[in-house]
């Protein structure tokens, strides 16, 4: 395929701009779908429950492990403001979340509550 120089320049600002977008923030946190278990580096025995009611929202600390036990909520990074495909992911009921850095839980739901598990991670 050929193009001409200017559409080639275009291009390869795109790729670099998207390229250095993810670099820059990459995700704080690390969803496991359906997890089966907890991390080993957690003490599965001492937990606190968390409730994200309706349209509510939570700032999760870093260190924390979650399972979902009821609901779905999208997480996103602490310092940004929207929501997107690429800064954001779903985590709903079996899912493990765990915490790498400041990061914010929104319940989108009108009616449901979302339910955590919420473990501390053992220092390494």
């Amino acid at each position: 395929m050929w193009c001409d120089a200017k559409e080639l320049v275009n291009q390869t600002k795109f790729i670099a701009s998207t390229s250095t977008m993810a670099d820059k923030n990459p995700l704080n946190f690390e969803v496991t779908p359906k997890g089966p278990t907890i991390p080993p580096n957690v003490n599965q025995k001492s937990f606190a429950a968390l409730h994200v009611a309706p349209q509510d929202t939570t700032t999760l600390k870093p260190g924390q492990v979650l399972k979902c036990t009821g609901g779905k909520v999208r997480v996103r990074n602490a310092d940004q403001k929207q929501f997107n495909n690429q800064n954001s992911k779903f985590v709903e009921k079996g899912d493990i979340l765990a915490i790498n850095g400041p990061a914010v839980a929104v319940n989108e739901d009108k009616d449901e509550p979302a339910h955590f598990r919420v473990f501390t991670a053992n220092p390494k």
